[in-house]
């Protein structure tokens, strides 16, 4: 890895630091005129790292955005490729978790997400079925900050989509990182439609043998069904949820 990203991602106390100054801008009065520098070195840092671990980002309406929105409403990539972290949760950051690698966390997830322009018909996917791309950007990012020693925030809302792809892929015999690269390679909105196809490779693979259209139609309604907007909460153990995907590919 480049030596302006090495640091920030497998120095854990360094990393801190630089967290830190960001959160410190947004919260002590005084420290505002530091906030556009620190923003930046983090952001170049996730940046460089990201395009060295083969998953760079795509373009971003420069520079990174921290501007007041709901709690809850931690960070966003808007359509128009602005990147948006909330100046309300990085205020209460300390207050919330000991240790702000959260945000670097948050950072990671909002930019999987940008890794292209959004597909046009992008909201007839996430409406219905967030869970595509949201389980896909945050189980990436559990991955990433597993490589760099980061803390991992395992109470998110995506905890069910991130589950939903872990036993997939336990089925597939694949590892994680290789089911979620395949359809990070398509931008927000068209994840749904290439999962069919990357499960249909995989078990072409596996057994020489296409999915017949009936095994594809299971498929399809299995994915909506755990991937449907709404599934917060982890209601099923991960062999539970792979025996969901056996029954639909059988």
């Amino acid at each position: 890895m480049p030596e302006e990203g090495r640091r920030f991602w497998l120095d854990a106390r360094y990393r801190r630091v630089v967290l830190e100054d960001v959160v410190a801008a947004v919260t002590y009065p005084g420290r505002e005129d530091r906030l556009d520098e620190a923003v930046a070195v983090v952001d170049r840092a996730v940046e460089v790292g990201l395009a060295h671990l083969g998953i760079p980002r795509g373009p971003i309406d420069l520079p990174v955005r921290i501007e007041p929105r709901a709690v809850g409403r931690n960070a966003v990539k808007l359509e128009d490729c602005r990147l948006v972290l909330s100046a309300t949760y990085l205020r209460l950051l300390p207050r919330l978790y000991s240790s702000p690698d959260v945000a670097f966390r948050t950072w990671l997830h909002e930019s999987i997400h940008a890794r292209q322009s959004y597909d046009p018909s992008w909201r007839a996917e996430f409406e219905s079925w967030e869970g595509y791309e949201e389980g896909l950007a945050d189980g990436l990012a559990n991955i990433l900050c597993d490589w760099a020693h980061a803390l991992i925030l395992e109470t998110t809302d995506y905890v069910a989509y991130v589950q939903a792809y872990r036993a997939l892929a336990a089925v597939l015999q694949m590892s994680r990182w290789a089911l979620l690269r395949r359809l990070w390679s398509v931008p927000t909105g068209q994840v749904r439609a290439t999962l069919l196809t990357v499960v249909d490779d995989q078990y072409h693979r596996l057994t020489g043998l296409r999915l017949p259209p009936e095994a594809m139609s299971r498929l399809r309604r299995t994915a909506d069904a755990l991937f449907v907007t709404g599934r917060t909460e982890v209601e099923r153990s991960d062999h539970e949820v792979e025996e969901q995907w056996r029954g639909a590919l059988e």
